[in-house]
């Protein structure tokens, strides 16, 4: 499979429901495979993700969504040829971290003991391999996902008067 069907199937089924930008298809599509490679041992898709600035892309997708910029996707390039464990697993993990802003993920997937540190280079866009996200703690952790909007309103749970502060000063 290409990791063009997984992104179309998440644009067809996920952009109603959540923004997608060309920043969150990647990194959601890159937490498709990790997913499969955690719960089957086996690859989602066989194109090679790289490690750029921002975190893991694939480049075909990149490449296919360009044109939108940092707009949200609305519309595919083309059917979704999946099968149903293949939906399945996009769907579980588009309800666990497709909430999540594309900075929210940018972060995520730079963990330290992630795949995605392992090998980035600046400059290079090395490959992530199955083999590098098996080593990394990516997928394991994802109950420590905290989004922008949860961590403000812990701040303003734990420090009501903050915010007061910050807005007479």
């Amino acid at each position: 499979m290409e990791a063009l069907n997984v992104a179309n199937y998440i644009i067809d089924n996920w952009s109603d429901k959540f923004e997608i930008t060309n920043l969150k298809l990647n990194k959601l599509v890159y937490y498709s495979q990790v997913e499969s490679l955690r719960k089957y041992n086996h690859p989602l898709f066989d194109d090679i993700i790289e490690a750029w600035q921002y975190g893991p892309v694939e480049p075909v997708v990149y490449h296919t969504f360009s044109s939108y910029g940092r707009n949200c996707i609305h519309k595919s390039a083309g059917s979704a040829i999946l099968d149903e464990m293949s939906k399945n697993l996009i769907d579980s993990v588009m309800n666990r971290l497709g909430m999540l802003s594309a900075f929210d993920l940018v972060t995520l997937s730079h963990k330290p003991d992630g795949a995605w540190a392992s090998v980035y280079s600046p400059n290079m866009d090395n490959p992530i391999t199955p083999d590098a996200i098996l080593a990394s703690n990516d997928g394991l952790d994802n109950n420590d996902v905290v989004t922008i909007d949860q961590a403000v309103q812990s701040t303003i749970a734990a420090m009501p008067n903050a915010l007061r502060l910050l807005e007479n000063s």
